[in-house]
């Protein structure tokens, strides 16, 4: 079973990537496979 986990806000310096660094790190450390990609268009 996949699950999908979307961070998102239009408003940029919010933290976004780090939440999302930070999010990734803790999945790999439960051995969990984990594709992360950047959607931003700028």
């Amino acid at each position: 079973m996949s699950r999908v986990l979307a961070v998102y806000s239009e408003k940029g310096g919010v933290g976004k990537s780090a939440l999302s660094a930070g999010l990734v790190a803790a999945a790999r450390k439960r051995k969990l496979g984990v594709i992360a990609g950047d959607f931003d268009p700028r």
